[in-house]
């Protein structure tokens, strides 16, 4: 299953809400990020792993009655799975990721983590290289 890391169309303007260059950009970072967070059971990255399904980007504008004005909001969105329904990392391994990006991305950007089911995680989803080399293809 190849990742699609990105629902939104990926442009190379300049992103005026968060001043990152790109969402091309912030999602190039973000990869990169969740390519450092180990699943502690396996010493794999998330990445490598193909627990990550998708990372996008969502804008949402909020109007300020106050202010008389509207804001526009980005939502880096995660949608991740977990190696089985009853992980002991379940909830650790998506905070502890999702605390990273934000440290990583800045106050601009709020992260969002999805916890997916559909489709379940299999050892075809890993890295094949890591895959082949633990016995698992």
């Amino acid at each position: 299953m190849k990742i699609k890391f990105s629902k939104r169309d990926e442009n190379e303007e300049s992103n005026s809400v968060t001043g990152y260059k790109s969402d091309k950009e912030i999602i190039r970072i973000a990869k990169e990020a969740l390519s450092e967070i180990i699943d502690p059971e396996l010493g794999i990255d998330i990445i490598s792993l193909g627990l990550v399904y998708d990372i996008y980007l969502e804008s949402t504008k909020v109007e300020s009655q106050k202010l008389s004005e509207t804001t526009e909001l980005e939502t880096l969105v995660v949608d991740m799975t977990l190696t089985t329904p009853g992980c002991p990392v379940s909830e650790s391994l998506p905070s502890q990721a999702r605390d990273y990006l934000s440290e990583i991305l800045g106050p601009q950007i709020n992260v969002k983590m999805n916890i997916v089911w559909d489709p379940p995680w299999t050892p075809e989803k890993m890295d094949f290289t890591i895959a082949r080399a633990m016995g698992l293809l």
